[in-house]
């Protein structure tokens, strides 16, 4: 998958985003190469999730399901199982528990559906993504008839939510950076929510957790230290679910809340930036701050960079 290359700052950076490893490089000219962040999401990891922890053994262990009944099929229930093969089912769950879970899959194509639906709305695109979903052998080459119900039925909720309110973006799935602060990551939407400045995320979870206020609030934040004459006046949490239930849609105005959000992501990243610092398993260099962009001067443009935010 390539790289995604988007410019900041009026030019003043440059972000390289690779979508498969999720991992964020700057440039800023005359100041910084290729010089590594933390994303958001990784920062908010810092809040403990005991219920991820048994989530995650549960899908641990039906890798380990499926490659014995792999075995079984092969050899029969009653054959002897080397020990050898095991401890490589055992690895085999370790390393990729992640990729047999669908509901990454599924949220993908809803993320995707959504940010083209927006988009043909918008009038930014002529092309009205497909619905419902049909299977595509190159796109969703795993995809099973109940995923791909359940895509569909992701994908009908968020044409709900758009005949609902009224939204006008700005910014789609582009990236945000803190130079200030040292950490990026990358809304959903950024625009015209009912007529008022809003940052919106969509999820495809249980429910909508608490945490993501903390993710939200620090979105505001970045497009507020890039754009300092804007105020997010709204911040919007979706959660699409995947089996056809009701959306969920939760907002916060701009009121003494998004102080508190504020400051508890900033906690997250100060336990992470002490982790680094104090924790062998997990240490590193400290996280690196460039400070204000202001007299950085801007690079040379390229046809294939993102446009900015029309401001």
């Amino acid at each position: 998958m390539a790289t995604k290359r988007t410019e900041l700052y009026g030019g003043r950076a440059i972000c390289d985003f690779n979508e498969k490893n999720h991992v964020y490089k700057f440039n800023v000219p005359g100041v910084v190469k290729n010089l590594w962040q933390p994303s958001v999401t990784g920062l908010l990891a810092m809040k403990a999730k005991p219920g991820l922890i048994s989530w995650a053994a549960k899908e641990s262990l039906s890798v380990v399901r499926r490659r014995l009944g792999e075995h079984q099929s092969q050899f029969g229930e009653s054959s002897l199982i080397d020990p050898r093969y095991v401890e490589e089912w055992l690895e085999d769950a370790k390393e990729n528990w992640r990729e047999e879970d669908s509901s990454t899959t599924i949220g993908t194509v809803a993320h995707r559906y959504a940010y083209e639906e927006l988009r043909f709305r918008a009038k930014l695109t002529p092309n009205k993504p497909r619905y419902p979903i049909e299977a595509d052998a190159v796109l969703m080459p795993d995809f099973t008839p109940a995923m791909l119900e359940a895509a569909n039925s992701s994908a009908s909720q968020i044409v709900k939510l758009f005949d609902k309110y009224h939204l006008q973006p700005i910014l789609m799935e582009r990236p945000l950076w803190s130079p200030t602060r040292g950490f990026c990551g990358t809304p959903d939407f950024v625009g015209m929510f009912d007529g008022e400045l809003a940052v919106m995320d969509y999820k495809t979870s249980k429910r909508l957790y608490a945490e993501y206020w903390g993710q939200l609030s620090s979105l505001s934040f970045m497009f507020e230290e890039e754009f300092p004459d804007q105020v997010i006046k709204k911040r919007v949490a979706v959660n699409v679910p995947k089996d056809g239930g009701d959306l969920q849609v939760e907002i916060r105005n701009r009121d003494e809340r998004h102080e508190a959000d504020l400051r508890f992501f900033f906690a997250c990243l100060e336990i992470y930036t002490w982790n680094r610092a104090n924790d062998d398993f997990a240490a590193g260099n400290p996280v690196e701050i460039i400070g204000p962009l202001e007299n950085a001067r801007p690079a040379q443009r390229e046809n294939s960079l993102a446009s900015n935010c029309p401001f």
